[in-house]
C-alpha cells in the first residue's frame, strides 16, 4: 500500500476533519490512501487506463 500524504500535525488545523479516500483495484494489489478526492480519482483512473483493472475510490 502506497500512501501519498500524512497526516497533519497534530495541533494543526484545529476543528477542522481531514478527509480520506481508499483506492483499491479489485485485480492486483495496488492500493493507496488520498487526502484529496481528485488525486484520488486520478490515480484510478490512470490504473484503469494502464491495466484495464477495476479499480474503486472510497471515502472513509
Amino acid at each position: 500500500m502506497t500512501r501519498s500524504r500524512s497526516r497533519s500535525e497534530e495541533g494543526s488545523n484545529e476543528g477542522v476533519t481531514a478527509q480520506y479516500y481508499h483506492v483499491v483495484c479489485h485485480d492486483c494489489r495496488v492500493e493507496s490512501l488520498e487526502v484529496d478526492a481528485e488525486d484520488a480519482r486520478n490515480m484510478a483512473d490512470r490504473h484503469d487506463e494502464k491495466t484495464g483493472h477495476s479499480v474503486t475510490v472510497g471515502r472513509l
